[in-house]
């Protein structure tokens, strides 16, 4: 249907109307997508914090839980261990013996999602107090930036007169 209006052909009105152009819908497209890069790098670098968020307090959780448990082992027993190797404790165990076979030395244990590490180091420092240093190390394998390294220092003397 060639509408001829002045003399000029108008095909591009319909019932009276002019319909939206190619170059017009490109600028809409363009516009949208200028709006909404903005909103959608908020959304991705929000999921991304929740993510570290929660891997922290899982590694948090995990460390203090051992540590929490190294506090009450007595210190000879701590002591066989002592010397600065790591010990790699399962990230599904339930229970983990430092010393085999010594219920003294178990820690009962909350296991891990997948891709978490935990593993204890101990090591004596060299003071008078004669006292080691516990180091529990908690990674993730997704979140490094959720890794944690708590330390506690366990005495033999309290001292005291």
């Amino acid at each position: 249907m060639n509408i001829i209006k002045n003399g000029i052909s108008d095909w591009w009105l319909v019932n009276g109307k002019r319909a939206q152009g190619l170059v017009e819908i490109l600028i809409a497209v363009v516009c949208f997508i200028a709006a909404a890069i903005p909103i959608i790098s908020v959304f991705s670098f929000s999921m991304e914090n929740a993510k570290i968020i929660q891997a922290k307090s899982i590694t948090y959780s995990a460390a203090s839980e051992i540590l929490n448990q190294v506090i009450l082992m007595p210190v000879n027993l701590l002591e066989k261990k002592a010397g600065g190797t790591v010990i790699p404790i399962p990230s599904n165990a339930k229970t983990f013996y430092l010393v085999e076979n010594n219920g003294k030395t178990r820690f009962t244990l909350t296991p891990l999602p997948p891709g978490f590490t935990r593993e204890i180091t101990i090591n004596q420092r060299d003071d008078e107090l004669e006292s080691f240093q516990v180091v529990v190390t908690v990674k993730s394998t997704d979140q490094q930036r959720g890794n944690i390294e708590m330390g506690q220092t366990v005495s033999r003397n309290f001292g005291g007169k």
